[in-house]
C-alpha cells in the first residue's frame, strides 16, 4: 500500500451505494412502479439531503486558502485596498502580495504596493477584510508607523476578540 494504510470510505458514500443498489433492485422487482419504488425514491432524497449537509459542514472545516493571482476572489479582495489608496493617498498601485489567506468570508492580507511600472514603491499595506454580500470590505488596517505596536499574535488575538467568527487560520502566526 502506497501512502499509508487505506482509509475507510466515508459513511455517506457507503450509505449512497446501499441506497442506489436498493433502488436498482426495486426497479427490477416492481417493473413500472409501486410503493417500493416510492420508498426507494424517498430514500435517495434523504441520502442526498444528508450528503449536502455533510458537504456544507466539511466546507466550513476546510483550511484557509490563498486565492491564485488573477483569480476573481483575489481581484475582489484587492479592489477595496486599491480604492483606499487612491481615495486617501491619491496613489494608483498594484500589489505584491506577501500573505493572503481566506476562510469563511474573512481575509488577512499583507502587501507591498508599488506603481504600475514598478519604479515607485510604497509603505507595506496590511488589512483585515470581510465579505459582505458579494463584495469585500476593509474591517481594519493596522497602524504601520515605527512606534506602532507589532502586528503579532497578541494583535491577531485582539482582532479575533473584536470580530466574532474570525478564523485564526487567516493569520501568519509565525511572526
Amino acid at each position: 500500500m502506497r501512502g499509508g494504510p487505506e482509509k475507510p470510505a466515508p459513511l455517506f458514500l457507503v450509505f449512497s451505494r446501499f441506497i442506489l443498489g436498493y433502488v436498482s433492485f426495486t426497479i427490477v422487482q416492481e417493473g413500472k412502479g409501486g410503493s417500493r419504488l416510492k420508498k426507494a425514491i424517498l430514500a435517495v432524497m434523504v441520502c442526498l439531503a444528508l450528503f449536502c449537509g455533510v458537504e456544507s459542514v466539511r466546507a466550513s472545516q476546510k483550511a484557509a486558502v490563498t486565492p491564485p493571482p488573477g483569480s476573481p476572489v483575489r481581484k475582489a479582495i484587492l479592489a477595496p485596498l486599491r480604492a483606499f489608496l487612491k481615495e486617501n493617498l491619491q496613489v494608483e498601485a498594484v500589489f505584491v502580495v506577501r500573505w493572503l489567506k481566506v476562510k469563511d468570508g474573512w481575509a488577512w492580507i499583507e502587501t507591498d504596493p508599488q506603481s504600475k511600472d514598478g519604479k515607485a514603491r510604497y509603505e507595506p499595506f496590511h488589512a483585515l477584510l470581510k465579505r459582505e454580500d458579494t463584495a469585500w470590505a476593509i474591517v481594519e488596517i493596522p497602524p504601520m508607523e515605527e512606534d506602532s505596536p507589532p502586528i503579532d499574535g497578541a494583535y491577531f488575538r485582539k482582532l479575533m476578540e473584536t470580530n466574532p467568527g474570525l478564523p485564526p487560520e487567516v493569520f501568519p502566526w509565525e511572526k
